[in-house]
C-alpha cells in the first residue's frame, strides 16, 4: 500500500498515513462541505475515531440505518449516505437535548430543530410513525456515542 506523509498541520493527524485514509478522509470533509451544508455534528468528534465508530455501529445497527434514511426520504444508492445518516440523528439528538433543556437557544438552532422535524414528519400519517423514526434517530446516535466513548 503506497504512504504518504502528511504535515501535522494539515490533517491533524501527525504521521504517515495509508492512502485510503487520506482519501476517506477527503470523503467526509467533502459530505461535509457540500452536502450537509453548515456545521456538522460529527465536527465535535475526532475524525479517525469517528470513523472506525461508524464501521463498528454499522456492524450491528445497518438495518436502522436504512429504516431511518427511507423514514427521512434519503437514499440509500448514494456514497456515504450512512455518514448523512448518522449527521443527522447526531443533530437531532442534540435539538431534542437543546429544546427540552432549560437554557435559551438561538433562532437558528430553533430553525435547525424545526427543520429537522419536519423532515422526519414529511410523509408520516400518524404520529406512532414520527415517533417509531425520531426513537431510531436517538438509538443510532447514542449507539455512536458509547461505541466513540469505549474506543481507545
Amino acid at each position: 500500500m503506497q504512504q504518504v506523509k502528511i504535515k501535522q498541520s494539515s490533517l491533524d493527524l501527525g504521521h504517515i498515513l495509508p492512502t485510503r485514509v487520506i482519501q476517506i478522509h477527503l470523503k467526509i470533509q467533502f459530505t461535509r462541505m457540500y452536502i450537509m451544508q453548515g456545521s456538522s455534528a460529527l465536527d465535535k468528534f475526532d475524525l479517525r475515531k469517528s470513523h472506525k465508530a461508524l464501521k463498528m455501529l454499522l456492524i450491528d445497527r445497518s438495518n436502522e440505518f436504512r429504516i431511518f434514511a427511507q423514514g427521512i426520504g434519503y437514499p440509500v444508492n448514494t456514497e456515504n449516505w450512512e455518514l448523512i445518516v448518522l449527521n443527522f440523528c447526531l443533530d437531532f439528538v442534540d435539538c431534542f437535548n437543546a429544546m427540552s433543556g432549560e437554557d435559551t437557544i438561538d433562532h437558528n438552532q430553533i430553525h435547525k430543530c424545526m427543520t429537522l422535524m419536519r423532515q422526519i414528519a414529511r410523509g408520516k400519517s400518524n404520529m406512532t410513525e414520527m415517533t417509531h423514526i425520531e426513537n431510531t434517530a436517538y438509538l443510532i446516535a447514542e449507539d455512536f456515542k458509547s461505541i466513540y466513548k469505549r474506543m481507545e
